[in-house]
């Protein structure tokens, strides 16, 4: 599904996903678990990606395309939009967090 067809066919991420979503996104952020930040990072990536995909009713482990990556970044930054993080840390986390979900290899 292309990003012109998410744009047209859903509503936005931030109204339509469950509160549980968001929750396992912030989650990830905050557990101590995480041997280093990459791995905190990386799995932030995939919960967000599995959470879009479920919203959008993709199977499960079906490969993540470029929309779906786009989808759930924007959707871990409104995860990130709340009074439990600084307008610091949004940003912070938002740029370390890019790498995880946009392959710039290919690019």
């Amino acid at each position: 599904m292309d990003s012109q067809n998410l744009i047209v066919k859903h509503k936005p991420y931030r109204e339509a996903i469950p509160p549980l979503y968001r929750a396992w996104i912030c989650e990830e952020l905050s557990r101590n678990e995480h041997a280093t930040e990459l791995d905190r990072y990386s799995s932030v990536a995939r919960a967000a990606a599995l959470s879009v995909q479920h919203w959008l009713g993709d199977e499960p482990g079906a490969p993540a395309d470029k929309s779906i990556a786009g989808v759930a970044y924007c959707a871990t930054l409104h995860s990130l939009s709340s009074p439990d993080f600084t307008l610091y840390e949004q940003v912070f986390l938002g740029n370390n967090l890019q790498i995880h979900f946009f392959d710039r290899r290919g690019e």
